[in-house]
Order: structure tokens, then C-alpha cells, then sequence
């Protein structure tokens, strides 16, 4: 969505950008988790398709019948 290839430089992004902290709940940069932790966060979420589940959570898909 914002081009951002990297974990890191997501990382680094959240540093700079104060409305994306907003939109992931941090108010300020100094609580965002270190690096390392938001990488692992970062690969938890992927590998267990959250990003997936939510979306079809607030759009509705999983509930329709095809």
C-alpha cells in the first residue's frame, strides 16, 4: 500500500511518519517495539494469514453463500 518493500523499511517509516504511527496505534515513535520484536511480529502475522483473516472479517466474505 505505501511501496514500502521491507519490514525495515516499514520500521523505518513509522519513525517518520506520525499519521501511520496513529493508524497502528502509537502515538509516539518512542513505542514502537524494537526491530527486531516488530520483524517478528511482522512474520508471526504472515505466517498465520492475519492480514486475511481480517480483511475478510470487515468486509463481510466470509460470511456470504456463493
Amino acid at each position: 500500500m505505501y511501496g514500502l518493500e521491507t519490514t525495515r523499511r516499514l520500521w523505518q517509516r513509522l519513525h517518520a511518519d506520525r499519521q501511520l504511527r496513529c493508524l497502528c496505534d502509537w502515538t509516539n515513535a518512542l513505542e514502537i517495539p524494537h526491530e527486531s520484536t516488530f520483524s517478528r511480529a511482522i512474520q508471526e502475522f504472515a505466517e498465520s494469514e492475519l492480514p486475511q483473516r481480517l480483511h475478510e472479517a470487515l468486509s463481510g466474505t466470509h460470511n456470504k453463500i456463493a
